[in-house]
C-alpha cells in the first residue's frame, strides 16, 4: 500500500495523465464484445493463454481488461504509463487544437505519429508492438513463452480500449482534459471505489461519468443490458455500412491502422468532448448539462463498439491466421457474423 501511494504521488507530481480510459466497466465491455465475436477456435486459444482467469466478468478477456491499469503503479510496470494515451502536441501546431463542429474542421490539428508517438511511446505504438509480439510468439510456439503471450494479450485488450476513448488521443496542454474540473450529474452513481463521486474533470466524465449515468438511468445498473445494446449497435452498423469503415483498417499489428484509430479519437475529442452544447470550449468550471450527456452517449457507444470489433479482428488475425486464406475472407466473416 505504501508503494502504491508513493507511486501515485510521484505520478501526480510529474503531471502524468489519469489513464483509466473508459474506467473498469468500459474496458470490460470492450473485452466482452470482442470475445463474443471470436470463433470457438480463437476463444479456446484465449482461454489457453490466460489460464484459469476469473470468468465472472462475462468472458476471460474481460477478467483481465483492466490489468494494465492495475499494474502501472507497480515498480515493474510504471514505465508503461505513457503507453495508455497519445499527447497531441497542440502547442506546436499553428492555431492549436480548437473545438469545431462535425462538418467544419478548418484546423491543422492532426495526429502526427513522428511528433506525438516518438519511439513508439504512445498507445498507437503499444498496440502494434504488443500485437506483433504476440504474433511472433504464437507462430514460433504457443507454449514456448506463456507469460510473454499472456502479457501481450492483456496489454492489447486494454490498449485497444484506451485508444478509442476520445480523450486518450487529445491535447497535451490540458493532459487530455484532466486539468480542468467540470460540473456533471452522474445520477449519484457509486464510483469504482464504492463512494459517490462529487468532483469530475472532463477526462473522468468520459472515462466513467457518461457510462455510469447510462447504466443508472437506462439499464437499471445492469452491464449485460448495456452490452446487449452495444451488440445491437454493431448489428445496425453492419446494415448502415459503418461496420465496413471500422473493418477497413482493423488490424492492430499495423501502425497505419492504430494511427487511424487515434485520428478518429482526436476528432471526436474536438467535436464532442472539448466542445460544449453551445459550441464553446469546455473550460474550468463548465457545466455539462443533460443535453451534453444525451448527445455524447452515442459517441461513447460508437467508440466502445468500434473498439470491440477491432480488438476481435486483431486477435483473430493472430489466433486464426493459419486457417484464413486472406484478410478478405476474415473481413467477410466478421461482416456476415454481425448480420446473422
Amino acid at each position: 500500500m505504501r508503494l502504491f501511494c508513493f507511486l501515485l504521488a510521484f505520478a501526480l507530481l510529474l503531471g502524468i495523465h489519469s489513464v483509466t480510459a473508459w474506467g473498469k466497466i468500459g474496458h470490460e465491455m470492450v473485452a466482452n464484445l470482442a470475445y463474443s465475436r471470436l470463433s470457438k477456435e480463437a476463444q479456446r486459444a484465449v482461454v489457453s493463454i490466460l489460464g484459469n482467469e476469473n470468468d465472472t466478468f462475462g468472458s476471460p478477456l474481460a477478467a483481465v481488461a483492466d490489468w494494465a491499469d492495475r499494474v502501472r503503479y507497480t515498480s515493474a510496470y510504471h514505465w508503461t504509463t505513457p503507453l495508455h494515451f497519445i499527447d497531441v502536441h497542440d502547442t506546436e501546431i499553428p492555431g492549436g487544437c480548437p473545438v469545431h463542429g462535425p462538418h467544419n474542421n478548418m484546423t491543422l490539428c492532426l495526429f502526427d505519429y513522428g511528433r506525438d508517438c516518438q519511439n513508439d511511446t504512445c498507445v498507437a505504438g503499444a498496440i502494434a508492438n504488443y500485437s506483433n509480439s504476440m504474433m511472433r510468439t504464437t507462430n514460433s510456439n504457443l507454449r514456448g513463452d506463456s507469460w510473454r503471450i499472456k502479457e501481450s494479450l492483456m496489454f492489447v485488450t486494454h490498449f485497444v480500449g484506451d485508444i478509442h476513448q476520445p480523450l486518450h488521443s487529445a491535447r497535451k496542454s490540458d493532459k487530455g482534459g484532466n486539468t480542468f474540473h467540470v460540473h456533471f450529474n452522474a445520477t449519484a452513481k457509486k464510483a469504482l471505489f464504492g463512494h459517490k463521486k462529487v468532483e469530475w474533470n472532463l477526462h473522468s466524465v468520459w472515462d466513467d461519468g457518461i457510462i455510469d449515468r447510462a447504466l443508472a438511468e437506462l439499464y437499471n445498473s445492469s452491464r449485460p443490458e448495456f452490452e446487449d445494446d452495444l451488440m445491437a449497435y454493431i448489428e445496425k452498423a453492419a446494415n448502415t455500412g459503418e461496420l465496413d469503415i471500422w473493418l477497413n483498417c482493423a488490424d492492430g499489428r499495423n501502425k497505419t491502422c492504430t494511427s487511424q484509430w487515434a485520428a478518429e479519437s482526436l476528432n471526436d475529442a474536438l467535436v464532442w468532448a472539448y466542445r460544449n452544447t453551445d459550441d464553446t470550449e469546455v473550460v474550468e468550471g463548465s457545466n455539462l448539462s443533460s443535453d451534453y450527456y444525451n448527445t455524447r452517449l452515442e459517441v461513447v457507444q460508437r467508440r466502445i463498439a468500434a473498439a470491440g470489433v477491432r480488438l476481435a479482428f486483431t486477435l483473430a488475425t493472430i489466433l486464426e491466421k493459419r486457417n484464413m486464406a486472406s484478410f478478405g475472407e476474415l473481413i467477410f466473416a466478421f461482416i456476415f457474423q454481425a448480420q446473422s
